[in-house]
């Protein structure tokens, strides 16, 4: 609890010898071009001799990834809460910044239906990946696996985000219709 700000944040706490603190205060600093309402915002970026921290918004509500250990959501909801992922990584993409880490861990439901994403750059830079993908397919390879992920509860690419793997024929993934009756092509298309 931020007591100048009187409100809930979210605090990264990093310590000095961490060797992803310069990459994680760096990404901190660079995301707050994101000001989309979508995005959960850094507040304040502090580095220490002892560490650094990053202070970011709060927002109430449930990560995807708990709503989605609940069971799919219908298609409709899927395909409206993957267009404002969408649509908030749009403007991003187009200054050259990339989230590359949307998961249902990142993505939050509020108690009035909005969407928040948290991590814009921070997350990339806590679990940085092997950089061999280009960063912009990364979010839209993101995108379509929460999209089959809303509609069926399984994660492509094998378990996880507390979801169980997504099923295969093969070397194919299974489609949504084949996986889950009642999926509408048309709300995924």
């Amino acid at each position: 609890f931020d007591a100048v700000l009187s409100r809930s944040v979210l605090v990264h706490l990093l310590e000095a010898s961490d060797p992803r603190t310069p990459a994680v205060v760096d990404a901190a600093r660079r995301s707050a071009v994101a000001t989309d309402a979508r995005f959960l915002r850094v507040l304040d970026v502090v580095e220490e001799d002892t560490g650094a921290y990053v202070v970011s918004e709060f927002a109430p509500g449930h990560s995807l990834q708990l709503l989605l250990a609940t069971g799919p959501l219908s298609a409709r909801e899927s395909a409206w809460l993957v267009r404002e992922i969408a649509d908030a990584l749009a403007v991003m993409h187009a200054q050259g910044l990339y989230h590359e880490r949307v998961s249902p861990e990142t993505v939050m439901i509020t108690p009035t239906g909005n969407i928040k994403i948290a991590g814009f750059l921070i997350s990339a830079a806590l679990h940085p990946g092997d950089g061999h993908t280009d960063p912009e397919t990364t979010d839209v390879r993101d995108l379509g696996r929460i999209l089959y992920a809303t509609v069926v509860s399984r994660w492509p690419g094998g378990p996880a985000h507390g979801l169980p793997a997504a099923p295969h024929s093969g070397a194919r993934l299974l489609s949504p219709r084949q996986v889950r009756a009642g999926v509408s092509p048309a709300h995924l298309g």
